[in-house]
């Protein structure tokens, strides 16, 4: 049947495959260009801070922190002793001082705050160590008549609401 002496037949060269094209990819948001300021954990400044951008505090402030436009993050390694005024507070580390957010102030579980906290809304993790008083507000300038009292030892404590009515 099958012949020794006759050529076998090669089998043709692989034919180089074409691949589809790849979608070119999906361009990435642009980031935001809002420009920050940090404060490394070996500076130490004394008097009245003021910004209109983002600011991150991991070293120690005492005075006062104004930024009405931006964001104050007190860092894990941040220690304040100031008031602080800004659109939206988060602590992570201590502030001994009053917190005044036109939108929120947020204490991380790591944050140690003592004094009055005054924002739209307030968050405070399990675990953050709050001691003074909350007082909710509505917009930027009227005050709602409900606040609370809180004191915290070790552990964030349960808010006890409280009619100032009279």
């Amino acid at each position: 049947m099958w012949r020794k002496d006759e050529p076998k037949a090669s089998p043709p060269p692989p034919q180089p495959v074409a691949m589809p094209a790849a979608p070119a990819p999906a361009p990435a948001p642009a980031p935001e260009n809002r420009a920050a300021s940090r404060l490394a954990a070996s500076v130490s400044v004394r008097g009245e801070i003021s910004a209109a951008e983002d600011l991150y505090v991991d070293g120690e402030v005492q005075g006062t922190i104004r930024v009405p436009d931006a964001q104050v993050t007190i860092g894990p390694k941040g220690r304040v002793a100031a008031d602080i005024e800004a659109r939206c507070i988060e602590v992570q580390g201590r502030v001994d001082g009053n917190l005044r957010a036109r939108e929120r102030v947020a204490l991380d579980r790591s944050a140690q705050v003592t004094g009055e906290i005054a924002a739209p809304r307030v968050a405070i993790a399990e675990g953050a160590e709050f001691r003074g008083q909350i007082e909710t507000l509505r917009g930027e300038a009227s005050p709602a008549k409900a606040g609370a009292a809180v004191a915290g030892a070790g552990r964030a404590a349960p808010l006890l609401a409280q009619d100032s009515r009279g």
